[in-house]
């Protein structure tokens, strides 16, 4: 039920960044705050994912490749887990996989705008979906760089030196809220000289009162 701004306030309080909250936000908008939408919502991001082993596996590794990619993201048992969870996994791993694929590519010498637009973008949504998904986008342009750097590929070390300057100027701005957050919030615990386990209790408290107006499952 919050709005995007709020998100963002309530974000540098979460332990995830806010990608997979603002597209339910969206969701709930356009659904009323169905639960099954929401659902719904991560099955279509892994039947996504399998239509990759068909749109863009198959074409870069061949057609069996292409068949067992989409085999194994529909029918792996921790990938049919992520698949009826309100969670943020299922559009990570889709991310994760687009960056990966756009990166194999220019790897290999396409070097094209729309794949190193693509690569990008997928990369900065990976910073915002989850702490696991930057890890990934982090690492494929750290192995990326050390192969451009091997190889003298000059203009793609600076296309990818430019660009991912640009990634971590934009996932800059909520990083910097996060740290004024955290300042305020131990200015806060000398201000009134909590204990621990008072601070802790306070946490707690304010995190219950946030997620008080988000949507929630009856058993």
């Amino acid at each position: 039920s919050h709005n995007w701004i709020d998100i963002w306030n309530i974000g540098g309080h979460d332990v995830h960044p806010i990608l997979y909250y603002w597209i339910l936000s969206l969701i709930n908008v356009i659904s009323g705050g169905s639960i099954i939408a929401y659902r719904i919502f991560s099955l279509i991001c892994i039947a996504l994912l399998s239509i990759l082993g068909y749109t863009h596996i198959r074409k870069d590794f061949g057609e069996k490749t292409g068949i067992l990619f989409s085999f194994f993201s529909l029918f792996l048992p921790e990938i049919c887990i992520f698949a009826n969870e309100i969670r943020m996994y299922s559009l990570a791993i889709l991310l994760v996989t687009i960056c990966a694929i756009y990166a194999y590519r220019i790897f290999k010498g396409d070097t094209s705008w729309k794949n190193w637009i693509i690569f990008e973008i997928s990369s900065l949504a990976c910073l915002y979906v989850h702490y696991y998904g930057l890890m990934a986008a982090g690492l494929i342009h750290m192995i990326m760089l050390i192969n451009f750097i091997k190889n003298h590929r000059a203009q793609s070390i600076k296309r990818i030196i430019i660009l991912c300057f640009m990634c971590l100027l934009i996932s800059g701005c909520h990083a910097d809220y996060e740290l004024k957050v955290e300042k305020d919030t131990i200015e806060d615990k000398v201000k009134f000289n909590l204990k621990d386990n008072d601070y802790q209790k306070a946490i707690l408290i304010n995190q219950l009162f946030q997620l008080s107006n988000m949507p929630y499952e009856k058993d």
